[in-house]
């Protein structure tokens, strides 16, 4: 007989996706834009990795590091070659709000109020906001209601963002001079951010600049990615682009239909990992129901771009910190001490998971309830 409780755990359980979902698609996809983009961008393996997962998914993205490492240099190079319209936002404290958002302007010529698109406007669908931390707290807030509601509103019109449409920050390092603290309400509503240091190929730097100069001796030329392009040609083994938007936009819905099959022990291991961090008293501002769903989707991302598969434990714990990183801690600490405690206290309870045994986390979960 069956009972309500075995009918409750069949409903919550999430069957495995349809073949239609393919997950080698999204990878292939993810491997041709990594190995393109590398061509023009020298000893950051990491962060390429991270702008494309950003792309393709439509998380929020962070870059955190410091002046002169490629941060800007590589999304303004992935605009390029993956054929996206978009724009670059220096940011500083006298750049407004409206002039990010949009306003409306008189016309002369027609004698009537018209409206002038910012940024977020003008059909772009690659935003990035650079130097993030220097903008004035009603910028951030601009920028906030658009992240939210997915809509510019101006003169009391509402407009629509492009599709597919990702968002991608920048910042110095917060003990650097000239930044200012993001407010609480748009760190609560990043996703994920990656510390970007100097660059270093296989472990040396010296590689990584003497590859650099190279470049800077020799461009090649950007094109648009497409099934003609070098390293389709190159035979790296991933299948050609034929529409690149399209095909970025396609990937993002197989995504995103993917996450509707998540396994229920991944969502708990998330859970339990904010949950840590919540009790521990680490952070000033404890993270909230959108750093779980960050979290998750993330590990998802990594999952499928790096494994082809459904996550596992070892994709949360690989992304878990990114999800963590812009939280302020009770005491005052670099970027980098700030990476250090969050990586200890991860290390902490996932070795704490594995001395549990078999079923380690379901005692974690209770114990955390």
């Amino acid at each position: 007989m069956t009972t309500a409780t075995q009918i409750r755990t069949r409903k919550t359980q999430p069957t495995p996706p349809p073949r239609a979902l393919s997950y080698d698609k999204v990878r292939n996809l993810f491997g041709m834009m990594v190995a393109e983009l590398e061509r023009h961008v020298f000893g950051q393996a990491k962060l390429v990795r991270e702008v494309v997962q950003a792309i393709l998914s439509g998380q929020i993205l962070l870059i955190v590091g410091p002046s002169g490492v490629g941060k800007t240099h590589v999304v303004e190079v992935a605009i390029k070659i993956f054929g996206l319209k978009g724009e670059v936002v220096p940011l500083n404290p006298e750049v407004t709000a409206e002039e990010i958002t949009g306003f409306p302007i008189f016309d002369r010529a027609s004698g009537k109020m018209v409206h002038h698109e910012g940024p977020f406007g003008r059909g772009n669908q690659l935003v990035v906001l650079d130097e993030e931390n220097r903008t004035s707290d009603k910028n951030q807030n601009g920028q906030l209601y658009v992240l939210n509601n997915k809509e510019v509103v101006i003169d009391g019109q509402r407009y629509p963002l492009a599709q597919p449409f990702t968002v991608i920050m920048t910042m110095n390092p917060p003990e650097v001079d000239g930044t200012r603290d993001l407010i609480s309400a748009l760190v609560d509503r990043i996703d994920v951010a990656v510390w970007v240091g100097q660059p270093n190929i296989n472990g040396s730097q010296l590689e990584a600049f003497f590859e650099c100069l190279k470049y800077w001796r020799n461009p090649p030329e950007i094109n648009i990615l497409r099934g003609d392009s070098a390293s389709a040609a190159s035979g790296n083994g991933h299948q050609p682009m034929s529409q690149p938007v399209a095909e970025i936009s396609d990937a993002r819905q197989t995504i995103n239909q993917l996450r509707s099959y998540m396994p229920d022990q991944i969502l708990r291991l998330v859970c339990v990992i904010v949950r840590h961090f919540i009790v521990s008293g680490i952070f000033a501002h404890e993270p909230s129901i959108r750093t779980l769903n960050a979290m998750a989707q993330k590990a998802l991302i990594q999952a499928i771009t790096q494994d082809g598969r459904q996550p596992q434990a070892k994709h949360v714990w690989d992304v878990a910190s990114q999800c963590l990183l812009l939280y302020e801690t009770e005491e005052y600490m670099t970027t980098a001490d700030k990476i250090q405690v969050i990586d200890r206290e991860l290390k902490k309870l996932k070795d704490q998971a594995t001395s549990l045994g078999r079923g380690g986390l379901d005692r974690l979960w209770a114990q955390y309830r």
